[in-house]
């Protein structure tokens, strides 16, 4: 792994974990211990980024709850109460060490909608040049199923991609990504992942307790967005004394996963990995072979079944008729005008619409 330059932006994504003791309480004590390597970081001509999770487990403490809520309603009560506690801890924290904080809540909607992104990006770079520390989360208080990231791995990376970090560093509370050998039954620690393979996500499994949820398979799959895209991956113990400053010293501590030689044009990853799909268009073998293979546009001739009810500039997904997703793309029609044209030919398709063009453009298109 290559020594790290100056001036680069780093997203950290802090697990529960990391600041919680062992009563499940926050420990200002471990966030102080963060902010103290940050504060070195940023000192050393680093941009630094924190995703912390962390407020539902506030709120619970506050409010006197032993076990993590299921219903919604509940989980958004400790959100609300758990992220302005937290934030007030991390802002106390940083100003000893003469740094302001910023909080930023985010939706999978301010991804999924370019020009929000765009403005989420510009607010981003701003309060970097300024040097104040933006903390982000997921704004679970207003989060629906329909428009929530889902976990702060996730939210990591598509805050990694959205900024063109570095690195974005994923702190939890094992040492290394495990690799699990199905002939010797048994599970080893991996120091470099140079690609993603079955054999990893397979090894990645999922963990969760009643404070928080994911696991190291969400931390591939935010692995798998963010090296895509050119940025380096590393999962670490950030128990460990001093592990974020060991980044600058170039040691070897935790996994790191490399990106990949093909970087993927940004606009392009934006649609595949930070968007949610409005709706899936299933497609013929002709379609599959001319978007996977020949880098085409998708033509209506190629479209067998629309689902889901969607506009002209959503986001769909592109599958086989076996719903397996292989394609992205921005579409130029509404579900209700593609229902008109699918299957047919430009020529048939100007009888039905008064404009004829792509289904999706292949600069709007992107592979998954």
């Amino acid at each position: 792994m290559n020594k790290c330059n100056k001036n680069k932006i780093w997203v950290i994504k802090i697990g529960t974990s990391i600041i919680s003791d062992k009563d499940r309480n926050i420990s200002n004590d471990k966030i102080a211990k963060l902010a103290k390597q940050i504060s070195k970081l940023i000192s050393s001509g680093y941009g630094i980024l924190i995703v912390s999770s962390g407020a539902i487990l506030s709120g619970m403490n506050v409010l006197g709850m032993q076990n993590r809520p299921l219903d919604i309603s509940q989980l958004q009560a400790c959100a609300a109460v758990g992220q302005s506690h937290l934030m007030n801890i991390y802002s106390k924290i940083f100003k000893k060490f003469n740094y302001n904080v910023a909080q930023i809540l985010l939706t999978q909607d301010d991804f999924n909608y370019r020009k929000r992104y765009i403005n989420a990006k510009n607010t981003i770079e701003v309060l970097l040049q300024k040097k104040v520390i933006p903390i982000i989360n997921e704004n679970d208080t207003i989060s629906t199923e329909e428009i929530k990231v889902g976990d702060n791995d996730n939210l990591s990376a598509f805050v990694a991609t959205l900024i063109a970090a570095e690195r974005l560093i994923l702190l939890t509370d094992v040492d290394y990504f495990y690799e699990y050998s199905e002939k010797e039954k048994t599970k080893k620690p991996v120091s470099v992942i140079t690609h993603i393979t079955d054999t990893i996500r397979k090894s990645a499994g999922s963990a969760a307790d009643s404070t928080r949820i994911g696991g190291m398979l969400t931390k591939v799959s935010a692995a798998e967005m963010v090296t895509k895209a050119g940025i380096y991956c590393h999962v670490m113990n950030g128990n460990k004394k001093d592990i974020l400053l060991s980044l600058l010293e170039n040691k070897s501590e935790g996994t790191v996963f490399l990106p990949s030689n093909i970087k993927t044009n940004q606009r392009k990853h934006w649609i595949a990995y930070a968007t949610k799909s409005k709706g899936m268009l299933l497609v013929d073998t002709g379609a599959y072979d001319a978007i996977n293979s020949k880098n085409r546009s998708l033509l209506a001739t190629g479209i067998r079944h629309i689902i889901g009810v969607f506009n002209e500039g959503d986001i769909v997904s592109i599958a086989m008729e076996n719903r397996k997703i292989f394609a992205k793309g921005v579409t130029n029609y509404s579900s209700g005008d593609l229902n008109k044209i699918k299957g047919l030919k430009s020529d048939e398709i100007k009888k039905v619409c008064p404009v004829c063009r792509e289904v999706i453009h292949r600069d709007n298109l992107a592979i998954i």
